[in-house]
C-alpha cells in the first residue's frame, strides 16, 4: 500500500485520537493498518470510526483470531482448494483460486453453508495476516480468480447467491485496502449475472482494482504478467513455475443439474433494496426481464444512467404471479433493474429473477474489463 500523504498524515493523527479508547494490538498499530480504515471511507474520520469499530466487533464474534488454529473438515480441503503462488512484483502475496470449480451449491445442500463462510474468512485470513511478520507490516495480495467450469447450476441452487454475497460483504467490510489487483479469467457470460448483483456492493477503489477477462487466455496472460513475475506464477497462467494444486475428487452425485430456463435465488433483506445493474455496450440490445417472491409484494423499476425511470417504480404483487418484461436499449450506459424493500420494516422478500441481454453484435468472446 502506498505510503502516506501529507494530508494522510495529518487526518491520521486525528483518527488515532478520535479511536484511543480501542486497544489496538500487534499488526493493528502500525500506521498503514490504521490509515486502510481511512481510505476505505475517503477519509471521512466519522464513517471510518464506524468502520473499524465494526469490523472489530465481527472479529470478535466470529473469533477471528482463532482462525489460524482452525482446521477445516477434509472435504474443503479437497474441494476449495486454494493457492498462494509467490508475490508479484510489489513483494505482495499472490492468491490463485480455481472458483469455476468450486462446488459451492454441493456444499449449501449438504447444510455446510455457515462452514464454507468460515473457511472463506480463513483463507483470506491465511493469505494475509500470515504474511505480515511485524507490527508495522500491511500486507496487500494480487488474485487470480479462474471461473473455468463456472455453470448456470451455481447460480441457481437454492442459497448460492446469497451466500456468494455474503462473503463479498464481510471481505469489503473486514480488510479494507487489502486487494491489490484481481484478475478474473475464464468468465463466461452467465458471470455477468453475479457480478451485476456483487458490484453495487464494491467500493469505487474496491472496482478499479479488477480485472476481467474472458476465455482468450493469449490477453488475460499479458495483463497478469505485467504485475507478477513468471517465475511466480504457474503455468497454466503463464508462469514458469511448475508448483501447482490438484482438486479433489469433486462430484455432484444426487445433485440434479439444472436448465437454463431457472430463475437466481436471492433475498432482499427489510429496508434493503436489490439493484442489478447491466453495462450496454451496444445500441439496440434487448433486455429482457422475468421474476416472482415468495409471498409478499416487492417494488420495481427500471433506470437509465441510475437517473431516467426508464420503467416507473411500482409495488408489485409479484407474490400472485409471475412477472415479464423488456426494453430494447436504443441507448448505450447503464441500466438498472430496482427490486425494492425499504418500505418493509421486518418482511425480507425471497426474490427470484431471470435477465438476459441479446445483442446483434455480440462476439464469441467474452472479453471485458468491466461488466
Amino acid at each position: 500500500m502506498a505510503a502516506p500523504s501529507a494530508k494522510e498524515v495529518e487526518v491520521l493523527k486525528t483518527f488515532r485520537e478520535r479511536i484511543s479508547d480501542i486497544e489496538l494490538s500487534g499488526k493493528g498499530k502500525g500506521d498503514l493498518y490504521v490509515l486502510s480504515w481511512l481510505r476505505a471511507r475517503d477519509l471521512d474520520l466519522v464513517k471510518a470510526e464506524d468502520m473499524l469499530r465494526t469490523s472489530l466487533a465481527w472479529r470478535k464474534t466470529n473469533r477471528i483470531d482463532d482462525l489460524f488454529s482452525w482446521k477445516p473438515p477434509e472435504i474443503f480441503h479437497k474441494e476449495f482448494p486454494f493457492q498462494i503462488s509467490g508475490v508479484d512484483k510489489e513483494k505482495c502475496p499472490i492468491l490463485i483460486i480455481p472458483f469455476g470449480k468450486w462446488d459451492v451449491r454441493k456444499i449449501i445442500e449438504m447444510g455446510q453453508r455457515d462452514t464454507y463462510i468460515k473457511y472463506n474468512d480463513h483463507m483470506h485470513c491465511t493469505v494475509l495476516e500470515g504474511s505480515e511478520t511485524s507490527e508495522n507490516s500491511f500486507t496487500q495480495f494480487s488474485v487470480i480468480f479462474d471461473l473455468k467450469g463456472y455453470s448456470f447450476r451455481q447460480l441457481t441452487g437454492h442459497g448460492c447467491v446469497d451466500t456468494a454475497l455474503e462473503t463479498v460483504k464481510r471481505f469489503e467490510a473486514n480488510f479494507p485496502e487489502r486487494l491489490r489487483v484481481c484478475y478474473i479469467v475464464n468468465a463466461p457470460k452467465i458471470f455477468s449475472i453475479l457480478f451485476a448483483l456483487i458490484k453495487p456492493l464494491l467500493s469505487p477503489v474496491t472496482l478499479a482494482k479488477i480485472r476481467i477477462f474472458g476465455s482468450n487466455s493469449s490477453k488475460w496472460k499479458v495483463s497478469i504478467l505485467n504485475n507478477i513475475p513468471a517465475d511466480q506464477l504457474p503455468i497454466a497462467y503463464g508462469g514458469t513455475s511448475s508448483a501447482t494444486f490438484t482438486l479433489g475428487d469433486i462430484t455432484t452425485d444426487g445433485v440434479i443439474e439444472q436448465s437454463s430456463n431457472e430463475m437466481i435465488e436471492v433475498t432482499v433483506g427489510a429496508g434493503e433494496k436489490l439493484e442489478v445493474e447491466y453495462d450496454i455496450k451496444h445500441p439496440n440490445t434487448k433486455l429482457s426481464w422475468r421474476y416472482q417472491t415468495d409471498g409478499f409484494d416487492i417494488g420495481f423499476a427500471l433506470k437509465y444512467q441510475n437517473k431516467e425511470e426508464l420503467i416507473k417504480y411500482e409495488r408489485i404483487e409479484a407474490h400472485v404471479s409471475e412477472q415479464s418484461g423488456n426494453i430494447v436499449c436504443e441507448r448505450t450506459g447503464s441500466y438498472t433493474l430496482l427490486f425494492d424493500n425499504t418500505y418493509s420494516v421486518v418482511r425480507p422478500k425471497m426474490l427470484q429473477y431471470m435477465v438476459t441481454l441479446e445483442s446483434s453484435e455480440e462476439s464469441d468472446e467474452e472479453e471485458n474489463t468491466e461488466m
